[in-house]
Formats: C-alpha cells, sequence, structure tokens
C-alpha cells in the first residue's frame, strides 16, 4: 500500500524537533525564520491547539537546540543565544524566557545535554563558533566556559586554524571530544 504525501505545513522548514513525548514539533521555519511550537496530534489533523504558538522574539534565528526531557530551548540569532523553558501542557503563556547570553561571534553550534558535576545532573548548553567551543550551565551558576585553554601548546593549532564546529561529545565533566572540520583545507577533514 502507498500513500500519496500530504503537505501539513504551508512555510519552508529549516530545523525541527520532536520533544515531550513526541507530542509536540519545535520548527525553525518561514520567511522571518521564527521558531514555532506545534501539537503534533493537531498538525496531523489540520486542527489548532492551544500550545501551537510562535515565540515573536526569534525572528532571524540561524539555528536551535532544545533537550527533549527537560524542555528547555536555546535559539542562535546572530550573537545572541536566547535559552527559553517550554510547557508541555496549556497555560497562559506556554514558555518563559530564562536568560539571554551575548557571544562575540555568529554561533554556528548549539546542544544541550546532561553533565555530571560533582555528583550532581546539571543540565549544561554547548555553543560554538569558529575555532570556539564553550560550555554554559542551564542555571547560570557560573560563566560560560572556554573549551580549548590558549594556553596549551599541543591545541593552538585548533584556537590559531580557521576551523568549523560541528559537535562536542562530554565523555566525564573533565575531558571532551571535539568534533570540528578544518575549513579552507582541500581534504575537507573532520577530526
Amino acid at each position: 500500500m502507498c500513500l500519496d504525501p500530504i503537505k501539513l505545513y504551508d512555510k519552508k522548514v529549516y530545523q525541527l524537533s520532536l520533544i515531550s513525548n513526541n507530542q509536540l514539533l519545535v520548527i525553525l521555519s518561514g520567511k522571518e525564520r521564527m521558531i514555532h511550537i506545534k501539537s503534533l496530534d493537531r498538525l496531523l489533523d489540520r486542527s489548532q491547539s492551544p500550545l501551537d504558538i510562535k515565540i515573536p522574539g526569534t525572528k532571524n534565528t540561524t539555528l536551535f537546540a532544545v533537550d527533549p526531557i527537560s524542555l528547555t530551548l536555546c535559539v542562535a540569532i546572530k550573537n545572541s543565544l536566547f535559552v527559553y523553558k517550554i510547557y508541555s501542557k496549556p497555560q497562559p503563556y506556554p514558555y518563559t524566557r530564562i536568560f539571554e547570553l551575548n557571544t562575540t561571534q555568529i554561533v554556528t553550534y548549539l546542544e544541550i545535554s546532561m553533565l555530571k558535576i560533582n555528583n550532581r545532573d546539571e543540565e549544561i548548553l554547548w555553543y560554538g563558533y569558529l575555532s570556539t567551543f564553550m560550555a554554559q550551565r542551564i542555571d547560570q551558576q557560573s560563566l560560560s566556559i572556554a573549551l580549548l585553554r590558549d594556553k596549551d601548546p599541543t591545541l593552538k593549532f585548533l584556537c590559531e586554524g580557521s576551523m568549523g564546529i560541528l559537535r562536542v561529545i562530554p565523555i566525564t565533566s573533565q575531558l571532551f571530544n571535539f568534533v570540528f572540520q578544518i575549513k579552507n583545507n582541500p581534504t575537507n577533514s573532520m577530526f
């Protein structure tokens, strides 16, 4: 049996993520590149839901990251990061803005994950831009931390070169794997 494809959404979609036990979609879409939150069930049956909203302060978003368990959303707009808490049940406001973080360059990598620090699970925002990996605790009890130190001579080539940030993989609270792409390299290598 073959089903014909159906059009569920009228705008160009740049990024999407399924959250809240597969009940909500977070969508980066449209000419204005705004974040929309939609009820998946209501999207499929083409009806409206009180959970269907667009977040007005997210115009010109380049990318987002969302933790499907805590429902923490981070949105990158130019040199700024905006962190929100999304609520999965109808409320007067389906989201709350937690904080804003300014960066020195346009963010090209975002991820949110849990990391055990001092025997406590902490929610961490990982972000990066050209040749820079950063970490920020969502509770903001400390400043953003650069994960590459200029003082380490073995990592100097990372800080001086033109490196595209692809991913941070925490092994422990002190040890990380960095996935990056060296730009202006004829082999276009990834490490």
